[in-house]
């Protein structure tokens, strides 16, 4: 099953929110 994603920015905070509570830290570079 492929979506193409469409997220509100409030949408995308709480993914990152997710991927550091996993990964302990984001891959995002300033």
């Amino acid at each position: 099953m492929i979506k193409k994603l469409s997220l509100t920015d409030q949408e995308m905070d709480q993914v990152l929110d997710l991927h550091e509570a996993i990964f302990g830290e984001t891959d995002r570079k300033e």
